[in-house]
């Protein structure tokens, strides 16, 4: 449909989704724009809110499957809600002390410690989620 009404494809995928690789490559992440990919989820609420998306909409659950499977994604990706991992991966890119992040959210090292190698490690496994094939026409990327 848009390529036949030279349309962009404009992507949702936020901020965390875009960090830890929670997107296919060429499936959700095949898009021509991808307008939220700086904001994390907890931000696209409140702008949601800001421009009076109907609650229905903000309050859905968002799930990995393209029909209605019933899960959430929190359920099946993170095991964190979502302002968890905002926080937890706002708190990374900061470089946040452990002490703090434990004290803002009221847990305990060990828990921050697993939480935090969990985003790491989903960090590391996708890596080339995040990056374009290389393409003669690029001579900075080959």
């Amino acid at each position: 449909h848009a390529e036949k009404n030279n349309f962009l494809v404009c992507g949702t995928t936020n901020r965390a989704e875009f960090q830890q690789g929670y997107f296919v490559k060429y499936g959700d992440g095949g898009v021509d724009i991808e307008p939220l990919t700086n904001l994390y989820k907890t931000q696209i609420y409140q702008l949601g809110k800001h421009l009076d998306i109907p609650n229905e909409i903000i309050e859905r659950k968002a799930s990995p499957d393209t029909w209605s499977f019933d899960v959430s994604d929190e359920e099946f990706f993170y095991s964190l809600p979502y302002e968890i991992v905002d926080l937890m991966l706002f708190a990374k890119e900061k470089s946040v002390s452990l002490n703090d992040i434990c004290s803002t959210l009221d847990l305990k090292e060990e828990k921050v410690k697993r939480m935090l190698n969990s985003l790491e490690r989903k960090w590391q496994a996708s890596k080339t989620s995040r990056v374009f094939p290389p393409s003669w026409d690029n001579k900075d990327i080959l």
